[in-house]
């Protein structure tokens, strides 16, 4: 199955703020449109080719984009900021430019240094090797941070969102996550979250196999990613059985189906599955 470009970006640890927030407001970082001069005309670089752009012009981004910068000035979004910056002196031949600040904002110039800096460390790249700072003194930094540039985590991006009770479809694909599904919860129990993933996934029993043991079957191949492994990293065998039991609905007992071969004959077996408290016919206890 192929991905599409959107789904793609889930590969992202982290995101830069721009694309963070085109994702949120429900659209695709990868889409891009053409550069047009003053006349209408697309702009094309010296190979003749058109030059294209992020798009930002979408309902919803400014919005987002500004929370996101807010949230990141006011420490409570982590981030790994870039900003353009320059060395204090650059030369064009012969002549050289002497220091200058060139203006509220600073300006982006041909060798542009990208300086990352973050809670743990801060580094600073450029088009032109620099090992320290010895030949410089300083650099000329523009004040505001490159968005394209600068970074925050997914996981911290998620907290940060989970925070204000918003679950954009890109980052919660299921919608809010219930609490007892957050291994993060104090109260987290793996036995809990198993056993109502497997009733979720598992709707009939397998050919010629019972539901109890369809049920066994599914915790056996998902339960280590609940959490149910123990220090081995083995799955206590009386752990699966007693998720297998809580899941069960099939509790009448009763021989072992056979294959269901039709959508109607599965609907009448899955009906007659029931229980009615205080049966005479009950094969098992209830695990709770």
């Amino acid at each position: 199955m192929k991905l599409s470009s959107l789904e793609l970006w889930r590969l992202s640890d982290e995101l830069s703020v721009t694309d963070a927030a085109i994702l949120i407001s429900g659209n695709n970082p990868s889409e891009k449109v053409m550069r047009y001069d003053e006349d209408g005309r697309g702009i094309r670089d010296n190979n003749g080719v058109c030059e294209e752009y992020q798009r930002t012009d979408y309902d919803g981004f400014d919005p987002v984009f500004k929370a996101l910068r807010t949230a990141i000035f006011s420490n409570k979004l982590k981030a790994t900021l870039g900003a353009k910056a320059r060395n204090p002196q650059f030369n064009y031949g012969e002549y050289g430019n002497p220091e200058v600040l060139y203006g509220e904002g600073e300006i982006e110039i041909s060798f542009d240094v990208l300086i990352r800096a973050s809670d743990y460390s801060a580094s600073i790249y450029t088009n032109r090797r620099i090992d320290n700072l010895s030949n410089a003194s300083k650099v000329y930094v523009l004040d505001e941070p490159d968005w394209k540039e600068t970074m925050v985590d997914v996981g911290d991006l998620k907290d940060w969102l989970d925070d204000r009770g918003l679950y954009p479809e890109f980052f919660f694909p299921h919608g809010k996550a219930e609490s007892f599904r957050d291994k993060t919860h104090p109260r987290y129990s793996a036995k809990l979250a198993c056993a109502v993933a497997a009733w979720e996934a598992v709707e009939r029993a397998q050919p010629k196999k019972s539901v109890k043991e369809t049920i066994t079957a599914w915790v056996n191949n998902n339960a280590v990613s609940f959490g149910m492994a123990g220090d081995t990293g083995i799955v206590p065998k009386l752990s699966v059985e007693d998720v297998a039991k809580v899941v069960n609905w099939a509790i009448l007992g009763g021989a072992t189906p056979t294959n269901i071969e039709t959508e109607a004959k599965t609907e009448i077996a899955d009906v007659n599955n029931f229980y009615v408290e205080g049966s005479p016919d009950l094969k098992e206890e209830i695990p709770f």
